[in-house]
């Protein structure tokens, strides 16, 4: 058998791990049908965010003291890389359940996430009341300050250029996906 017919996330892993990828769990088969739209809300995240100004990046803390930097993106969270980088991780161990998965999604996950505590802390401690200005206004957490009614969510500041980018990154990871990595992320689909 094939790699991309037993490695991870492909139909026979679901049904029968091999000795090389072994499963703890099988995901059932909406995740698979799902995973497409997930993977690209993580796009989203991640391009737009690494494409917004950004008091969290390095040598951007001026931000913070501006009023209008608080937009887009950062209405839905102050760390959006991150959570983008966090959500394709997690989906990534969700739907293929094998240790390798959890090892090197896992890692990446982790990361992930303690980094945004780990900004958070460092930025409040060398901007002071600048980052809790900012901080107030956002929230780590994505959709939380909206949700806490501390800002609002407005579609039209994400910037369509930004949007089209991630469609365009997502598409060429979606249909690459086979060749660079040896499993189709189209359930079902085995291409020999």
């Amino acid at each position: 058998m094939a790699y991309w017919e037993s490695g991870p996330g492909s139909q026979a892993s679901r049904s029968s791990p091999s000795p090389a990828f072994p499963g703890y769990w099988a995901a059932p088969g909406w995740a698979y049908h799902l995973s497409p739209v997930v993977i690209l809300a993580a796009t989203l995240f991640a391009v737009i965010g690494v494409t917004t100004p950004n008091p969290t990046a390095v040598g951007a803390e001026a931000l913070a003291e501006k009023p209008e930097t608080v937009k887009g993106i950062l209405r839905v969270t102050r760390h959006p890389f991150l959570w983008g980088a966090t959500i394709w991780a997690l989906w990534h161990i969700f739907v293929n359940g094998d240790k390798a998965s959890i090892v090197f999604f896992g890692t990446f996950a982790l990361l992930a996430m303690l980094g945004t505590f780990s900004i958070d802390e460092k930025k409040r401690k060398r901007l002071g009341d600048a980052w809790t200005g900012f901080a107030a206004k956002t929230s780590n957490l994505p959709f939380a300050a909206i949700f806490a009614g501390r800002n609002q969510l407005k579609t039209g500041e994400l910037g369509w250029w930004r949007i089209l980018l991630a469609l365009v990154i997502f598409g060429g990871l979606f249909y690459g996906h086979l060749w660079l990595f040896g499993v189709s992320p189209v359930p079902g689909y085995q291409p020999y």
